[in-house]
């Protein structure tokens, strides 16, 4: 039977490999840059994320038949790309409406019947609360349904959105980085009311890579309006909710699934945004 190697035979045999690494033993192995830690993630990126409030009123017509309206409260997040406090954030969030009517197809139908459901919201008392806890009026300037994001804009008019015009801290929405299919990225979003809106941040996985008809990466969690970025702290894009159809003529339910839209979408929103038929 063969005796095991000693302890001092196995230290000889590890300067050895060292020696022919041509490193010392004592020496670490140089690797790519280290990860910034979270609380360097919350100071470079964290001024931009902003909380948004407000009250949505959804009606609905169901078979052409009008329903109740319902009034429901927003508490979203979204994240500041100018100095003029231009926010981008989550289209679905913001109009709970478009949810609805993307999850139900048009003209189906089941035993018969049409299913046809028309929804519609209506915004009041839209709000953005700086960092520094000032809430100035805020209004809604474009949806884009197909990549999920809308695009608002403190109130001119008021004398509060004027005094922080030109101060906002804003995250730059330039095309920065890509991802690939498995990568581990990081969510920087707010927690609720209740945990004093308290950074939180996720790590999640890219699951798949989109090419049409819009260009984004499926993620496996993530808030909607949070900042998407890659392990090392480089700005990718913003956590959507990407929404198929429910075939009531089958009783499917609807493919759901979180996304990150690049940061280059977002540009060409936003200059879609500032097009003076926008303003």
């Amino acid at each position: 039977m063969s005796r095991p190697y000693s302890a001092a035979l196995l230290s000889t045999f590890v300067i050895l490999l060292g020696s022919l690494g041509g490193a010392s033993a004592a020496e670490p192995i140089v690797g790519p840059a280290a990860a910034p830690s979270a609380k360097e993630i919350f100071t470079r990126f964290g001024p931009a994320l902003v909380q948004l409030s407000g009250t949505v009123k959804t009606t609905m017509k169901f078979s052409g038949n009008a329903m109740p309206g319902r009034e429901s409260r927003l508490d979203a997040a979204g994240v500041v790309i100018d100095a003029d406090g231009t926010v981008i954030t989550s289209a679905n969030v913001v109009d709970p409406g478009r949810m609805m009517q993307k999850a139900m197809k048009a003209g189906g139908s089941m035993s018969g019947m049409d299913m046809k459901m028309d929804v519609a919201s209506e915004h009041s008392n839209l709000r953005l609360r700086a960092p520094d806890g000032t809430q100035v009026p805020a209004v809604l300037v474009i949806i884009d349904g197909d990549r999920d994001l809308a695009v608002l804009r403190p109130d001119a008019k008021d004398a509060a959105a004027q005094k922080m015009a030109g101060k906002w801290p804003a995250l730059a929405a330039v095309a920065t980085d890509k991802a690939e299919v498995l990568d581990q990225i990081l969510v920087l979003g707010r927690l609720g009311a209740q945990f004093d809106r308290q950074f939180a941040l996720t790590p999640v996985q890219v699951t798949a890579q989109i090419s049409k008809p819009r260009p984004c990466w499926i993620v496996n969690g993530g808030s909607p309006g949070g900042v998407a970025l890659t392990r090392d702290g480089r700005y990718l894009g913003l956590i959507t909710i990407q929404l198929g159809e429910v075939d009531f003529s089958s009783m499917m339910s609807a493919s759901q699934g979180m996304a990150v839209v690049p940061a280059a979408e977002i540009l060409e929103l936003v200059k879609s945004a500032n097009a003076p038929a926008a303003k």
